[in-house]
């Protein structure tokens, strides 16, 4: 399983109280994505959140961050699937914006028009960490297999008086 990484930048202007808007997707797994989204407020806000929403049962909230100036955004890894979103403004006088999909503010949701990159030396991919894990469980497992045989060879010596003899 490759990071794939995607470096599309594609911004909306939403208008009203809001400014520009945009999401771009920062990597891509099978069944999940990492994806930045920002949105700039022409208002003053005490906090900007967005809703995400499929049109089913499966919708968040998730509160923006403030990067400076007029600019709240936040990266987070959502399950792979093409949200609605909407942002809000949260304040004495709240403001909605228009709903948008992510493909819409610039995610990108498909593989192939991806590139792959080497991993990050520093992060070890998910494989060889699972077979590390893996080999950690094997070593412990082994290790109380010995310790009970070793254990057991000296309590049967021990209740064994009439063999010393």
């Amino acid at each position: 399983m490759k990071l794939i990484t995607l470096a599309v930048l594609a911004a909306v202007n939403l208008g009203g109280s809001f400014g520009e808007a945009g999401a771009s997707t920062v990597s891509i797994e099978p069944e999940t994505f990492i994806v930045d989204i920002y949105v700039d407020v022409a208002v003053s806000a005490q906090s900007v959140v967005a809703h995400l929403s499929t049109g089913q049962e499966d919708s968040r909230i998730v509160s923006l961050i403030h990067r400076g100036g007029t600019r709240y955004g936040i990266r987070t890894e959502l399950p792979r699937k093409n949200y609605m979103v909407v942002f809000e403004i949260v304040g004495e006088n709240g403001h909605l914006s228009e709903p948008l999909t992510l493909t819409a503010l610039g995610a990108q949701l498909d593989v192939s028009d991806t590139t792959t990159i080497p991993d990050d030396p520093g992060e070890e991919p998910r494989e060889s960490t699972r077979w590390g894990w893996l080999a950690l469980a094997l070593g412990a497992a082994s290790l109380s297999a010995l310790a009970f045989w070793v254990l057991g060879e000296r309590d049967g010596e021990a209740t064994d008086p009439a063999e010393e003899e």
